[in-house]
């Protein structure tokens, strides 16, 4: 597997070739030949195998970060917050860094990267990306390794109790949302409020410490039944939300130093399951980061700041949609 790097007014080009067979194609799949039934067992074997050293190095991780996260939970006091945070966030970039290394020695999960704009680690970001698939989160893992600071997702509350990844988030910060649906929200609309609230403690805590703050704003992933179901008018993406949007723009704003415009772009065009991907059939995958400013008039105290942010993500979202279009037709067939 092999890397190329250019540069040219900050833009950085990463390469990474892809293995020559794939799994089987579908309608919804990449228009590639059938591998045979060796070639299908090598996929197999891949896979578990890339399973299995990602569980181990996932735990082995954990152990280092564990005592940490105790120190957290017995001496709940600001300044031991922040010296076990800075060690936590070391002990993340270690297991990035060697997640990246363990899909390069098994040929799983090849890519070709597009950074446009100077990208710091010592900054703060928001970083909005379309979501397709699980396997998403792995590649934004992978790829703030010494690039950005650690990123910290909203996650549904569900994801605390899921062992050792729910601790761990926990630990590191991260803002856990009880995501009420429509009708919950309506018949208690307090109840809205609860994630807002949510939200801006998890700003106010970051407010003096390098972040990304990493926002799907599509909310859930892309399928064809949910496209179809909101009559999205994006033929690659869902329909975007606002809010959380909004919400961090205006307790963080003056914080960020920029948007992180990411799109990722699959040979599969709704993603890959969680197990194709580790076959390494699922490659390369396409992804472009664009820095862009921070858009002004969001704070929450403007009436017509809601507004501008929908009118905004919607914008964003039609140049999003044609990116896609163009870099699907660079996928090889």
């Amino acid at each position: 597997m092999s890397l190329t790097w250019g540069t040219a007014s900050h833009r950085t080009f990463v390469r990474m070739r892809s293995p020559s067979w794939s799994m089987p194609s579908t309608a919804t799949r990449s228009n590639r030949p059938d591998p045979g039934p060796l070639q299908v067992l090598r996929l197999q074997l891949t896979a578990a195998v890339t399973l299995t050293l990602a569980v181990l190095w996932l735990v082995g991780c954990f152990g280092l970060l564990l005592p940490f996260a105790l120190i957290k939970l017995a001496l709940p006091f600001e300044p031991i917050r922040r010296w076990t945070a800075g060690r936590m966030d070391r002990v993340v970039g270690l297991f990035s860094g060697g997640l990246g290394r363990l899909l390069h020695w098994m040929r799983v999960g090849g890519y070709r990267l597009e950074v446009d704009g100077a990208l710091h680690q010592d900054r703060t970001y928001l970083l909005i990306c379309n979501h397709q698939s699980w396997v998403d989160i792995v590649y934004l893992l992978i790829l703030h390794h010494r690039r950005i600071p650690f990123p910290r997702f909203f996650l549904k509350r569900e994801l605390l109790w899921f062992p050792i990844i729910g601790f761990a988030c926990w630990a590191m910060d991260f803002p856990f949302m009880r995501r009420y649906s429509s009708r919950q929200r309506a018949a208690n609309p307090a109840l809205a409020q609860r994630d807002l609230d949510t939200a801006r403690k998890a700003c106010e805590r970051y407010r003096n410490t390098p972040v990304t703050i990493i926002n799907y704003v599509e909310g859930t992933r892309l399928s064809r039944a949910r496209h179809q179901a909101q009559q999205s008018p994006w033929q690659h993406l869902l329909r975007p939300r606002a809010g959380g949007i909004h919400y961090v723009m205006s307790a963080m704003g003056d914080q960020l130093a920029g948007v992180i415009d990411t799109t990722v772009v699959y040979p599969t065009p709704e993603g890959p399951g969680f197990w194709r991907f580790l076959t390494g059939a699922e490659q390369p995958v396409l992804i472009r980061m664009r820095l862009r400013p921070v858009p002004a008039g969001l704070a929450m105290e403007d009436p017509d700041s809601r507004q501008r942010a929908e009118a905004w993500i919607n914008g964003l979202w039609d140049e999003k949609d044609a990116d896609i279009a163009a870099m699907r037709r660079e996928l090889p067939p």
